[in-house]
């Protein structure tokens, strides 16, 4: 995570990236921040606002996975 607190990840199963803005509390953005590169988190990534590939990170669903 950066200074503007925004992070990118990496989905390991397709090599996207995603760029992360915003976090559903900030709890979440807590342990975020807290996480090394390369650390595997399981998130639920959803759009943020209309700009192309930022998202909004929440706690993950099962299926998910990135890092």
């Amino acid at each position: 995570m950066n200074a503007h607190e925004t992070m990118t990840v990496v989905d390991p199963s397709t090599q996207g990236t995603f760029h992360v803005v915003a976090y559903d509390d900030s709890g979440l953005r807590r342990e975020l921040a807290a996480l090394e590169t390369g650390d595997s988190v399981d998130l639920t990534l959803d759009r943020a606002g209309i700009r192309a590939n930022v998202w909004q990170a929440r706690r993950a669903d099962a299926s998910t996975s990135a890092s």
